[in-house]
């Protein structure tokens, strides 16, 4: 587990992520979203060569955890 500093960074960094998505289970990594893992800002609604899916995760849950990681590398 991780200090919640760390933890409420991480929040904040999804948070400001356009994949980033408030629910009424808490904050999740968007699943209809596609986002460039180069620039880590431009996002598609659809598939395109560079960009990766939003994963699903509920990161509220996933945040807590030490050795956890974005799929795009924001932390």
């Amino acid at each position: 587990m991780v200090d919640e500093e760390l933890y409420n960074e991480r929040l904040e960094i999804c948070r400001a992520c356009p994949l980033g998505l408030e629910t009424a289970r808490g904050l999740i990594c968007n699943p209809k979203l596609y986002i460039n893992k180069e620039d880590k800002t431009s996002v598609s609604k659809f598939p395109k060569i560079g960009y990766v899916r939003g994963c699903s995760c509920s990161i509220t849950h996933k945040a807590k955890f030490e050795h956890s990681k974005c799929i795009v590398g924001k932390w």
